[in-house]
């Protein structure tokens, strides 16, 4: 009877333990489910929050790209108002700040301005507010966003002692162009085309002329201190009393020799 009894003690024992084993690996295994779940919840709120995120991105840049489109035809209407200035010289003061926002820009840009300089600057008008406005925001604009590879088209303009300080105009063409008295002191004009321009008095100080051709052009009186005339065509260019030119310089105007260094 004690064997028996013994017995049964232990199955009872095995049973509890048992029970307790079971149980715990019943909660073990909530806990693993419970953490999934957590953990799942978590990833899709991660995705969800990403999502989002490129949501507002996409669109903020597309509320952005609308309003500079809708700024640029409103900047456009103003340079082309017939009767004012002053709205003029707005138009293209917010077209040059659309190109420092945005490069892509400049193409449509550079020709509107190049447009309004040439329709603007004529014989008596000379260089109103908002065209030297606009030849300053051209002047900042880099040669290899130009609509067209042959330079800024300026030829025959009138712009008598305009200021184009630090202007770039590589490859412009002025041909023609009446600049007389004009500050075109550090003005890069490498392979510029100044053909016949009026450039009496002007000041070329520092300018970059590399390769431009002012053959045939008018510069009494122009300062060239410090301007580099490297291969640059001076035939047949008018130098009476032109400032800071050697003798190897005024020879190239007299057609003496074919090269100019500065």
């Amino acid at each position: 009877m004690l064997l028996v009894g013994a017995f049964l003690a232990m199955v009872a024992v095995l049973n509890v333990v048992a029970t307790v084993m079971v149980a715990g690996a019943e909660a073990e295994e909530a806990k693993t489910i419970h953490d999934a779940r957590t953990s799942l919840i978590q990833l899709l709120g991660g995705v969800s929050l990403v999502g989002g995120f490129v949501y507002t991105v996409r669109t903020f840049a597309l509320t952005r790209a609308t309003r500079r489109s809708e700024r640029f035809t409103t900047a456009v209407a103003q340079v082309g108002d017939p009767t004012s200035p002053t709205m003029r010289t707005g138009g293209v003061h917010s077209l040059g700040l659309l190109t420092r926002e945005d490069s892509a820009y400049w193409p449509v840009v550079d020709d509107v301005l190049s447009s309004l300089v040439r329709e603007r600057a004529t014989p008596g008008v000379g260089a109103s507010p908002d065209v030297e406005t606009a030849l300053h925001v051209l002047g900042r604009c880099p040669v290899s966003l130009r609509r067209s590879s042959d330079g800024l088209d300026l030829r025959g303009v009138h712009l008598p002692g305009v200021g184009l300080a630090g202007a770039n105009l590589e490859r412009a063409r002025l041909n023609g162009a009446v600049l007389n008295g004009a500050d075109l002191s550090d003005v890069r004009m490498v392979r510029a085309l100044l053909v016949g321009a009026d450039l009496q008095s002007v000041d070329l100080a520092g300018a970059d002329l590399t390769e431009a051709d002012l053959s045939g052009a008018d510069l009494r009186g122009a300062s060239f201190y410090g301007a580099v005339l490297r291969a640059t065509n001076l035939a047949g260019a008018t130098l009476d009393e032109a400032e800071q030119l050697t003798a190897a310089q005024r020879a190239v105007a007299t057609g003496l020799s074919d090269t100019s260094t500065a």
